[in-house]
């Protein structure tokens, strides 16, 4: 890893223990839904990883848009799709 990566990986540990609060959303063409709220994560779409992961292995596939959103201000902080990809472990 550069001191490029370290850095960057440094500076999102950094704000996650400043005490940033995120809660997470899954944004659709029928709105919004909460999945997770005070979450402490770097503010960035990698953050997103674990709901991603947990959403493809639905029954149902879903699409849509995952955010991060800081609690304190409303601003998203980080975004990641979601597509229509079929559950190959169904």
């Amino acid at each position: 890893m550069g001191i490029a990566a370290r850095t960057r990986a440094g500076t999102r540990d950094a704000a996650a223990r400043r005490g940033r609060t995120f809660r997470v959303e899954l944004r659709a063409a029928g709105g919004a839904e909460v999945l997770a709220r005070g979450v402490r994560v770097a503010a960035h779409a990698s953050a997103l990883a674990p709901w991603v992961s947990r959403l493809r292995l639905e029954p149902t596939p879903l699409a849509g848009e995952l955010v991060l959103v800081d609690e304190a201000s409303g601003a998203v902080a980080a975004r990641r799709r979601l597509d229509r990809r079929p559950n190959r472990h169904a």
